[in-house]
Protein backbone atom coordinates (compact mmCIF):
# COMPACT_ATOMS: atom_id res chain seq x y z
CA UNK A 1 0.00 0.00 0.00
CA UNK A 2 2.70 2.51 0.97
CA UNK A 3 4.78 1.62 -2.07
CA UNK A 4 1.72 2.23 -4.29
CA UNK A 5 1.11 5.58 -2.61
CA UNK A 6 4.75 6.61 -3.12
CA UNK A 7 4.56 5.58 -6.77
CA UNK A 8 1.41 7.68 -7.16
CA UNK A 9 3.07 10.62 -5.45
CA UNK A 10 6.19 10.36 -7.60
CA UNK A 11 4.03 10.10 -10.73
CA UNK A 12 2.68 13.63 -10.38
CA UNK A 13 -0.78 14.91 -11.06
CA UNK A 14 -3.13 17.74 -10.24
CA UNK A 15 -2.36 19.53 -6.95
CA UNK A 16 -5.52 18.43 -5.11
CA UNK A 17 -4.88 14.76 -5.87
CA UNK A 18 -1.20 15.08 -4.97
CA UNK A 19 -2.13 16.68 -1.65
CA UNK A 20 -4.53 13.84 -0.84
CA UNK A 21 -1.89 11.23 -1.70
CA UNK A 22 0.74 13.09 0.36
CA UNK A 23 -1.55 13.00 3.40
CA UNK A 24 -1.97 9.24 3.03
CA UNK A 25 1.78 8.75 2.58
CA UNK A 26 2.45 10.75 5.74
CA UNK A 27 -0.16 8.76 7.66
CA UNK A 28 1.25 5.44 6.48
CA UNK A 29 4.82 6.49 7.31
CA UNK A 30 3.80 7.77 10.74
CA UNK A 31 2.00 4.53 11.53
CA UNK A 32 5.00 2.50 10.35
CA UNK A 33 7.37 4.65 12.41
CA UNK A 34 5.35 4.06 15.56
CA UNK A 35 5.08 0.31 14.94
CA UNK A 36 8.83 0.02 14.24
CA UNK A 37 9.57 1.90 17.46
CA UNK A 38 7.20 -0.29 19.47
CA UNK A 39 5.28 2.88 20.28
CA UNK A 40 1.60 3.44 20.97
CA UNK A 41 -0.35 4.39 17.83
CA UNK A 42 -3.29 6.66 17.28
CA UNK A 43 -5.55 8.25 14.71
CA UNK A 44 -6.21 11.84 13.76
CA UNK A 45 -4.64 14.31 16.15
CA UNK A 46 -3.38 11.45 18.33
CA UNK A 47 -1.29 10.05 15.50
CA UNK A 48 0.46 13.40 15.20
CA UNK A 49 0.86 13.70 18.97
CA UNK A 50 2.37 10.22 19.26
CA UNK A 51 4.88 10.94 16.47
CA UNK A 52 5.79 14.22 18.20
CA UNK A 53 6.18 12.45 21.55
CA UNK A 54 8.43 9.82 19.99
CA UNK A 55 10.43 12.57 18.28
CA UNK A 56 10.95 14.39 21.57
CA UNK A 57 11.94 11.23 23.42
CA UNK A 58 14.12 9.52 20.83
CA UNK A 59 15.20 12.41 18.59
CA UNK A 60 13.57 10.82 15.53
CA UNK A 61 13.04 13.52 12.92
CA UNK A 62 11.38 11.78 9.96
CA UNK A 63 9.03 8.84 9.48
CA UNK A 64 11.28 7.65 6.65
CA UNK A 65 13.85 6.34 9.16
CA UNK A 66 11.85 3.10 9.32
CA UNK A 67 11.81 2.66 5.58
CA UNK A 68 15.30 3.47 4.27
CA UNK A 69 14.49 2.03 0.84
CA UNK A 70 11.96 4.80 0.35
CA UNK A 71 14.11 7.66 1.62
CA UNK A 72 15.59 8.45 -1.81
CA UNK A 73 12.16 8.37 -3.44
CA UNK A 74 10.70 10.55 -0.68
CA UNK A 75 13.48 13.13 -1.08
CA UNK A 76 13.08 13.11 -4.86
CA UNK A 77 9.35 13.77 -4.49
CA UNK A 78 10.04 16.60 -2.06
CA UNK A 79 12.46 18.24 -4.51
CA UNK A 80 9.93 17.97 -7.37
CA UNK A 81 7.02 19.27 -5.31
CA UNK A 82 5.59 22.49 -6.84
CA UNK A 83 5.04 24.12 -3.44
Amino acid sequence: MLSDQLDDLAGGGVPAVMDAIAVEVWRSCAEMLLVCAGWWGGTGMWLIREVQALDELKAVTTPAVCIPGYMKLWMAVQRRSPR
